[in-house]
């Protein structure tokens, strides 16, 4: 049986870094892609935007899933949990020097318009086809 452990979730995710995140919006599902700018100690650190529908939908709905996905080899890890928006002047400093496509944002809205966040109290399982069948068994980030 594949299982994966913390330590392998998180070199997987870093491997990977696009993910696709599911939130509820009145009652309907959205899912799009995001890159984790990071992987930290208790898992990924995404960057959103407020003017866009996700910061809005994760701010009344904290309940999410993000999928990293590894197609070539099939494997996909899933992470469940609820968003805890990260307050960090360093690590903002450091997307908005890596990601110069937010620079007309932050000059037109401030840097508050532009939001971290990681999946608090997180729980991963990795999925192959080897097992599809088997109860999942989830592994605390």
């Amino acid at each position: 049986m594949f299982k994966m452990t913390r330590e392998e979730i998180l070199e997987f995710i870093e491997a990977n870094p696009v993910a696709w995140i599911a939130t509820v919006d009145d009652g309907r599902p959205h899912v799009r892609a995001l890159r984790a700018f990071r992987v930290l100690e208790d898992g990924p650190l995404f960057q959103i935007s407020t003017p866009k529908d996700v910061y809005r939908q994760l701010a009344a709905n904290p309940d999410v899933e993000v999928c990293f996905n590894d197609q070539d080899r099939g494997i996909q890890v899933r992470v469940a949990g609820k968003v805890r928006f990260v307050e960090d002047e360093a690590v903002l400093d450091e997307v908005l020097a890596e990601r110069a496509f937010l620079q007309s944002l932050v000059e037109k809205d401030g840097r508050n318009a532009v939001k971290l966040f990681v999946i608090a109290d997180a729980m991963a399982y990795s999925w192959t086809r080897e097992n599809n069948f088997i109860p999942k068994e989830w592994v605390k980030l």
